[in-house]
């Protein structure tokens, strides 16, 4: 029931809360969270037509400040919680978990052991596959429903289809579009958190999950240190895996990935 003027701005604000949560980071520190949101409200009103009072008003109304901030945040939980929602449909299958209780308990602890779910299997064998992080079928998978699956246009992925890039600035290579870490870390944490429900189901809350998303984008921070050509390769590998793209390429303490990366064997 708010005024279209306000309805605008909201919905812009909604589509930039929602494009930062999939490229810059789908956790804000809970002390810069306010601030963040109220000056993507104001840098909203700036952009819809008759909103310059609303810009206005948010400098001086706290109650406003107070129920866009709510809303906005409920939005970035609404992103985090639907991620899950669909890991949590894919994971049984796509691990092949064990009925028996006590067996598939023993084998989620090794899958979550240095994040070892990530990892895609080698050929022909339950091995993982070292040289190849985050392109496990579940990973690939979660990534394609969350950002890319509907009708063209309609899907996360089109909608921000503008800001995806490349971490390569120079040559062919900076013309390969890539997954950002950001989608990649949230695919992750849900696919994380969803293996956990199945030896005792955990609310998926900020708090209890933000530590393992910021472990996954540190890897991937890792990744791109050691190699920015593989770094590259990888993510954008990833994009051609899950975005239907026709394009082809042009010319917990212990959880550290990091530890069985092969990263020599990982391609440039």
């Amino acid at each position: 029931m708010q005024p279209r003027v306000l309805q605008e701005i909201l919905a812009i604000s909604i589509r930039q809360v929602t494009g930062d949560a999939m490229f810059v980071s789908a956790y804000v520190s809970i002390d810069e969270l306010p601030g963040y949101l109220v000056g993507i409200v104001i840098a909203a009103a700036s952009k819809a037509e008759h909103g310059e009072a609303y810009a206005t008003r948010l400098d001086k109304d706290v109650m406003l400040k107070v129920d866009i901030v709510r809303l906005l945040n409920n939005r970035l939980s609404i992103y985090r919680s639907k991620t899950k929602k669909i890991a949590r449909g894919i994971v049984e299958l796509k691990y092949f978990l064990d009925s028996d209780q006590v067996d598939r308990k023993s084998q989620i602890m090794d899958l979550i052991k240095n994040s070892r779910f990530i990892f895609a299997s080698k050929q022909n064998s339950q091995e993982v596959d070292r040289s190849r992080p985050f392109q496990h079928p579940a990973m690939l998978r979660v990534l394609q429903d969350v950002y890319f699956s509907g009708r063209r246009g309609q899907s996360l992925g089109h909608k921000h289809a503008s800001r995806f890039a490349s971490s390569i600035k120079e040559g062919v290579a900076s013309r390969e579009l890539e997954v950002p870490p950001a989608m990649v870390a949230m695919a992750a944490t849900a696919v994380h958190a969803s293996l956990e429900d199945f030896v005792g189901k955990q609310d998926f809350s900020a708090d209890l999950y933000e530590d393992i998303y910021c472990k996954h984008i540190t890897f991937l921070d890792q990744i791109r240190d050691a190699s920015v050509r593989r770094y590259h390769r990888l993510m954008s590998d990833l994009y051609l895996l899950v975005s239907n793209s026709t394009t082809p390429a042009t010319d917990l303490a212990d959880n550290d990935a990091m530890q069985i990366l092969a990263i020599g064997d990982m391609p440039e």
